[in-house]
């Protein structure tokens, strides 16, 4: 396997970066890494960095694949792979960043209820957004108005078999004004959960920039090892 570019803890956390790579290999990294954590032969709860080598669309394991091909093929007949996460479907190139967590259930390094989880992600990544941009204040989507009284429901996982993750805003994804800049999604399971997001600013980004921004947010969140 190929050795990922850096590794270091933060707290209880390992985090790594691994750069570039076909959809197909990002995809069989947290798959085995899930795996490894549920047969309980790794439990150190992880952040990954990752990009693509080439633009591709990957979609959440609910949706259906047949519609997932047509978009595909309507968006320059992409080559296609699944997630092992849920959410819509999603056009990555090689000049965005994604980003995955994976932690044990119940190890309050993390919230185990899927909204609670999913909203404090994506409150760091919002964070590292911002001291990235400097100059822009980007916002959690609350539809129906400001507050979390308006997020009720854990967010959309395809159940209507076929999505588009980055034009389908769901609550506590990260808003630059009308546009979702991040968005994720997860996969429960009776011991672990795993999240996979992607950042997609739609400028020239500085990679290494964003990465050390959003490092850092993350690393300020999750030093203490524990959520209240």
């Amino acid at each position: 396997m190929k050795k990922f570019q850096s590794v270091r803890a933060a707290g209880p956390w390992l985090i790594t970066d691994s750069g570039g790579n076909s959809a197909a290999r990002n995809m069989a990294i947290d798959q085995k890494a899930l795996d490894a954590m549920l047969r309980g032969i790794h439990k150190t709860p992880i952040v990954r960095f990752f990009q693509w080598q080439k633009a591709v669309v990957t979609y959440g394991y609910l949706l259906d694949q047949s519609r997932v091909k047509e978009w595909a093929q309507a968006n320059g007949g992409l080559d296609m792979v699944q997630r092992p996460t849920g959410g819509g479907a999603v056009v990555h190139a090689p000049t965005d960043l994604a980003i995955s967590f994976l932690w044990p259930r119940k190890s309050g390094l993390l919230p185990d209820n899927p909204r609670d989880c999913y909203a404090e992600i994506h409150a760091m990544l919002r964070a590292g957004v911002k001291k990235y941009l400097g100059d822009a204040a980007p916002s959690l989507y609350a539809p129906g108005g400001p507050g979390a009284a308006a997020c009720d429901a854990p967010p959309a996982d395809g159940q209507n078999r076929f999505s588009v993750c980055f034009e389908a805003p769901v609550c506590n994804d990260v808003m630059l004004g009308e546009r979702k800049v991040v968005g994720g999604a997860l996969r429960i399971t009776r011991s672990a959960l795993l999240y996979q997001g992607a950042v997609q600013l739609r400028r020239t980004m500085n990679l290494e920039k964003l990465k050390s921004c959003l490092l850092s947010a993350i690393v300020d969140r999750l030093a203490a090892a524990k959520v209240a």
